[in-house]
């Protein structure tokens, strides 16, 4: 595995404020709260990063809770 370099680490944090400012402010204020949250948490960042490019999205990342959102609303 190639060491992450600061240049990527910033990519990745423009990458989340962006989804969070223009993609998913109207739609979502959960998960753009949620990804200036990870724009602004270096070790989530950096956990990111450990996987493959096509794994960092965001829709990937905040779907993952969203079947315990459900469960949640109806228990």
């Amino acid at each position: 595995m190639q060491p992450i370099t600061e240049l990527e680490a910033e990519t990745l944090r423009d990458y989340y404020g962006k989804f969070a400012r223009l993609e998913a402010a109207d739609t979502s204020p959960i998960h753009a709260a949620w990804a200036e949250g990870v724009a602004a948490d270096d070790e989530i960042l950096s956990r990111l990063l450990e996987l493959p490019r096509p794994k960092r999205q965001a829709n990937l990342l905040f779907g993952a809770p969203c079947p315990l959102r459900v469960a949640h609303a109806i228990a």
